[in-house]
C-alpha cells in the first residue's frame, strides 16, 4: 500500500485536514458506505499514533488492513482496490470541496452559473453586477480574465438586449479579453526564453514580435506590469546588464503588489533565474546579490507560495549563502524552513545541504561520507550531489593520498554517467567540463607542477568556457597557483 495515489493523498493532509477528512467521510451526504469509514480511520488511527510510514510497514501491507477490516473474510485483493479507490475518490472530492471553501470569488463565479442554469436571470444579473464592481476595484493583473467572462456571461445571456446602444459589455469583454490574453503571452514568452537560455535552445514563439510591438505601442502605459516585463525580455534576448537589472528589480519590488500571489511568486523566480546565471559565470556581486533577493523573497513570503519551497529554491538558498562564508545564517535557515520542503524530499535535501557545508567547513571526510552514503533520487539530487562529492575529494587530496585515485576513478564514472542523462544538452555539457577541469587541474597538484604558466592558462580557457558548473570554485583553485 505503500507508494499508492491513496497514500500520496494522505501524505498531503495535515493534522487538521484528517480530522476535517474524518467528518467528511462519515457524513452521509458524500458517503453511505461503512466500510470507507472503517479504511479511513484505520490509517487516522495509525496517523494519532504519530509514526513514520515506514516504521508502520508491515500495518500498511494490504493483507493487513484486510484482515483487521475484515476478521472473518479471506483476503480479496480485488474487494481492497475497489474499496481504496472509493476512498481515494472522496479524498480528491475533499479537495475540491476544501478549494471552494477557501475561494470566495470561485464560489461566487460558481453561484453565478447556478442562477443561470436555473433561469434566476434576477439574481445573476445582481451578482455579476456586484462582482464587476469588487473586481474592478482588484487592480491585480490576473482580474481581466475574470471580468472578461463576467461580461461575456452577461452578454451571452438570453435576457441580455445586445441591441441597446448604451450597453457596451461586448466592447468591454474584449477590452478585458486583450489584457489578459496579452499578460499571459509576455508571461509565458519570458518563461520560455529564460528557458531557452539555460538548456540553448531555439524555439519560435508564436505572435512575439507582434505582441511586444503591439505593448510597446499601446499598452505599457495602462498598466506597469507590461513595462516590467518588456524589461524582463530585454534582458533575456539581449544579454545580462547590471543597470537593466536593477531597473528591473526596482520596477518589480515598486508594483508587486498590482500582481496576484502567485504571480509574483512566479515573476520572483524569474527575477532569481536572470541573476543566476551571472551567479554561474562565478560574478561575485550577482552572488551576493542573489543571496539579498533570496533573504527578501522569504521575509517577504513572496517565495513560500503554498507554504512551499521546492528542493531546488532550499539548497540553491543554502548552497550560495555557505558559499559566501554566512555558514551560521544557512544552518539556521536549514532549521527554520525544512518544514515548508514537501515531506518526501526534506530528508534528502538536509543531507546534501549538511554534505555542502561540511565541504565548506573544511570537513572533506564528513562531506565524502554524507554524500556518497546516501541514496539521492535520480531525478535531482543526483547530479547535484556528484557534483559537490567531487569537489570534497579534490579539497581531500591534501591530507589524504587515496584522494586522487579515488576522484579520477569518480570523475570517470561521473563522466559516462553523464552521457545516459537527459537533462538537457548545455547542462550536461556544463557538469561534464567540470568534472574534466577538475580532473586536469587534480593531475597537476598530485604530480607536484607548480608552473604558474599553466595555471594561468587554465584560468583563461575557465573564464572563455561558454558551458561550466562551479567556474568560480574552479577558478579559485587555479589563481591560488598562478
Amino acid at each position: 500500500m505503500l507508494g499508492s495515489k491513496l497514500m500520496h493523498f494522505l501524505d498531503a493532509l495535515d493534522t487538521s485536514e484528517f480530522n476535517a477528512f474524518s467528518k467528511f467521510v462519515r457524513s452521509p451526504f458524500f458517503n453511505s458506505k461503512s466500510e470507507l469509514i472503517d479504511l479511513y480511520e484505520y490509517f487516522y488511527t495509525l496517523e494519532k499514533n504519530g509514526k513514520s510510514k515506514k516504521k508502520n510497514a508491515e500495518k500498511l501491507k494490504k493483507e493487513i488492513v484486510f484482515q483487521t477490516l475484515f476478521p472473518n473474510e479471506i483476503f480479496d485483493a480485488e474487494k481492497m482496490r475497489r474499496l481504496m479507490s472509493e476512498l481515494n475518490g472522496l479524498l480528491k472530492e475533499y479537495m475540491v470541496i476544501k478549494n471552494i471553501q477557501t475561494n470566495k470569488l470561485l464560489q461566487k463565479k460558481l453561484l453565478i452559473q447556478s442562477y443561470n442554469h436555473r433561469n434566476l436571470y434576477t439574481h445573476h444579473h445582481e451578482e455579476i453586477t456586484k462582482l464587476v464592481k469588487k473586481l474592478k476595484q482588484n487592480k491585480t493583473a490576473n482580474r481581466h480574465l475574470d471580468l472578461f467572462f463576467l461580461y461575456q456571461e452577461s452578454y451571452l445571456h438570453p435576457h441580455y438586449s445586445t441591441l441597446d446602444p448604451k450597453l457596451d459589455i461586448a466592447d468591454l469583454a474584449h477590452q478585458h479579453l486583450n489584457h489578459f490574453y496579452l499578460l499571459s503571452k509576455l508571461h509565458l514568452s519570458c518563461e520560455l526564453l529564460n528557458r531557452q537560455a539555460i538548456f540553448d535552445t531555439k524555439k519560435q514563439i508564436l505572435l512575439f514580435d507582434e505582441i511586444k510591438q503591439v505593448v510597446e505601442q499601446q499598452f505599457q502605459k495602462e498598466n506597469p506590469i507590461y513595462k516590467i516585463y518588456l524589461l524582463f525580455i530585454d534582458l533575456l534576448q539581449n544579454g545580462f546588464e547590471l543597470k537593466k537589472f536593477e531597473l528591473l528589480e526596482k520596477q518589480f519590488l515598486k508594483h508587486r503588489n498590482l500582481l496576484s500571489k502567485k504571480g509574483q511568486f512566479e515573476f520572483f523566480l524569474l527575477l532569481v533565474n536572470i541573476n543566476a546565471s551571472q551567479v554561474n559565470n562565478g560574478n561575485k556581486i550577482a552572488s551576493q546579490k542573489q543571496l539579498k533577493l533570496y533573504q527578501w523573497g522569504l521575509k517577504s513570503k513572496v517565495f513560500l507560495y503554498n507554504n512551499r519551497i521546492s528542493q531546488q529554491a532550499f539548497t540553491n538558498i543554502a548552497m550560495i549563502a555557505t558559499y559566501q562564508k554566512k555558514i551560521k545564517w544557512s544552518k539556521k535557515f536549514i532549521a527554520n524552513y525544512s518544514k515548508y520542503l514537501p515531506p518526501s524530499v526534506k530528508e534528502t535535501a538536509i543531507i546534501f545541504c549538511d554534505g555542502y557545508i561540511s565541504l565548506k567547513e573544511k570537513d572533506y571526510q564528513n562531506a565524502i561520507l554524507l554524500l556518497s552514503n546516501y541514496s539521492f533520487d535520480k531525478s535531482f539530487f543526483d547530479v547535484r550531489s556528484k557534483f559537490v562529492l567531487i569537489q570534497a575529494l579534490f579539497e581531500s587530496m591534501k591530507t589524504d593520498e587515496t584522494a586522487f585515485p579515488r576522484l579520477v576513478n569518480f570523475i570517470a564514472a561521473f563522466l559516462k554517467y553523464m552521457d545516459k542523462k537527459d537533462i538537457g544538452n548545455t547542462r550536461i555539457q556544463a557538469h561534464k567540463n567540470f568534472a574534466r577541469y577538475t580532473r586536469k587541474i587534480a593531475r597537476l597538484r598530485h604530480r607536484g607542477m607548480e608552473q604558474k604558466e599553466i595555471y594561468h592558462r587554465y584560468g583563461k580557457d575557465l573564464e572563455m568556457e561558454k558551458h561550466l558548473m562551479g567556474r568560480a570554485w574552479l577558478l579559485e583553485k587555479v589563481k591560488g597557483n598562478s
